[in-house]
């Protein structure tokens, strides 16, 4: 019965310590403030614009899961190339 006593006290130690521990680590996150603005600075960055070429404006849209730009035709917003350097269109 004693060592029952005992495990039982070891375990509410134990939680104890834990849940000090994870309320340190919860602080010590929250103390590092994320900057808003830079967020925002990122999302302008990749925000779709238009891609004027040979008459027709295309959409420049960037691809989150391939992590780059292609060209959508703003109409059925399809892809239909990737830019170039030279302010062209890699067509597919």
């Amino acid at each position: 019965m004693e060592e029952q006593k005992k495990k039982k006290q070891k375990e509410e130690e134990d939680f104890k310590a834990w849940k000090e521990m994870n309320k340190k680590n919860k602080e010590e996150v929250d103390e590092d403030p994320v900057d808003e603005a830079l967020l925002d600075e990122d999302d302008d960055e990749y925000s779709d614009q238009e891609y004027p070429y040979e008459g027709k404006v295309y959409m420049k849209h960037w691809d989150e899961s391939e992590k780059m730009w292609t060209i959508l035709d703003p109409v059925d917003w399809t892809e239909v190339g990737l830019p170039d350097d030279e302010g062209g269109i890699n067509f597919n």
